[in-house]
């Protein structure tokens, strides 16, 4: 669990809180479980490298009420190539059933890192060229910006 402020390796300081506002586009399930808890519920992907064959995900990351991170379950369902729209399907409903019952709703969430098997997940804080961003890892296909309102790019 991070502090207060996550700072990344380079000594940049993240945002405390990011606000993750579900939609019908990228961010369908974010919301509060019974227990108070936060969560986003989403698919990622790491494509294929001389490091990695590539992979798809479903990853859960959950927060405390606070906002403090409090842990991911992910669940790596192999190359693009063989996945099943049955498959991916069927493991959204098994991160969904670990929930509970759920609300989904906006959050506001500290970024965080963690490593699996050598691949970063988490929501990441970075700067480039004076913009500010956390981007949603692996795959950074939605990335957030200041003001930290729920705005995000793709």
């Amino acid at each position: 669990m991070w502090a207060d402020r996550y700072v990344t390796p380079n000594n940049e300081i993240a945002p405390q809180r990011i606000r993750i506002a579900p939609d019908d586009y990228r961010i369908e399930r974010a919301g509060r479980a019974a227990d108070g808890s936060q969560f986003f519920l989403t698919g990622l992907f790491v494509g294929r490298t001389d490091h990695h064959p590539g992979s798809e995900y479903v990853a859960t990351f959950r927060w405390n009420p606070d906002g403090t991170f409090r842990d991911a379950k992910i669940t790596d369902l192999g190359p693009r190539a063989t996945l099943t729209d049955e498959a991916y399907e069927e493991a959204i409903k098994v991160h969904e059933n670990a929930l509970g019952s759920f609300v989904i709703a906006p959050i506001e969430v500290a970024p965080f890192g963690l490593e699996r098997e050598g691949v970063t997940f988490g929501l990441i804080y970075t700067t480039f060229e004076g913009s500010e961003w956390v981007e949603l890892q692996p795959g950074n296909h939605v990335a957030f910006t200041p003001p930290w309102d729920g705005a995000y790019d793709t």
